[in-house]
């Protein structure tokens, strides 16, 4: 019998009941929240992520590792675009940020 393999993602027996679902994207591997009872559990899970990512949907686990003065600063280095913002409002709004 010749096995088969998945079109995306992976799915392995975790113990005797549980079952863990993972994929990757751009090289980057992630895991399911949880693992899941039955396989179809974990391969509907997988679906789901897959579609989320077809429709352009999906939220990147690893995007709330972010501390908020890296996101603030990144926010400002975006936002200093050349006649967005009077001097004294983007002086404003970087002392509010480092505070």
């Amino acid at each position: 019998m010749a096995s088969r393999r998945r079109a995306f993602g992976n799915i392995r027996q975790v113990g005797r009941t549980s079952w863990e679902a993972s994929y990757r994207v751009e090289g980057q591997r992630f895991k399911a929240p949880k693992t899941f009872l039955a396989k179809a559990d974990a391969s509907a899970w997988l679906a789901n992520v897959r579609a989320d990512i077809n429709r352009g949907v999906r939220i990147d686990p690893a995007g709330g590792r972010q501390t908020r003065g890296e996101f603030a600063s990144g926010w400002l280095d975006r936002a200093r675009k050349p006649g967005r913002y009077r001097p004294r409002t983007e002086e404003l709004v970087t002392w509010l940020l480092d505070k």
